[in-house]
C-alpha cells in the first residue's frame, strides 16, 4: 500500500490553493487502527476569507474529530491521532487516494511541480 514521506506531505500542503481557486483532498488510514481507517485531510481556500487557506481533517465519518489549522506546522503537529501527531505516524499511513486519484498517479504532479496537471483540477469557470 502506498506511504509517502512527510517531506513529500509537505510539498503536497504548500500548493497554492488560494491563487488557483482549488483544493487538495487526501484519503488516508492508520495501519491497524479502527478508529482511523478512513481518514480525510486536505487544503482548501477559507470560507470566510478567501485570500487565505486552511488546512483541515476530517477523522471519523460522524464528524466529530474535525479540525481546521491555519499554518502547515498545526496541522503536522496537531497532536490527533490517540496524542500523537501526524509527524509521529506518518510511517503508519496508508494513503488511498490525492485528490480523487491513486497516490501513483497524482502525487507527482506536486511533487515535480507540474502546473499544468495541478490546473486541471481547477472549476472551469474560473481559468
Amino acid at each position: 500500500m502506498p506511504k509517502i514521506k512527510l517531506q513529500d506531505l509537505r510539498k503536497v500542503l504548500n500548493t497554492d490553493v488560494v491563487k488557483y481557486n482549488s483544493c487538495i483532498e487526501m484519503n488516508f488510514c492508520i495501519d491497524n487502527d479502527i478508529v482511523y481507517d478512513d481518514c480525510w485531510l486536505g487544503k482548501m481556500p477559507d470560507r470566510d476569507n478567501p485570500r487565505k487557506a486552511v488546512y483541515w481533517y476530517g477523522l471519523v465519518p460522524d464528524g466529530s474529530q474535525a479540525y481546521d489549522y491555519t499554518r502547515l506546522e498545526d496541522i503536522i503537529n496537531a497532536k490527533v491521532f490517540n496524542g500523537k501527531s501526524m509527524r509521529d505516524v506518518i510511517e503508519k499511513v496508508t494513503w488511498y487516494s490525492l485528490d480523487g486519484c491513486s497516490i501513483e498517479e497524482r502525487l507527482p504532479d506536486y511533487l515535480d511541480g507540474n502546473r499544468e496537471s495541478l490546473e486541471k483540477s481547477i472549476p472551469i469557470n474560473i481559468k
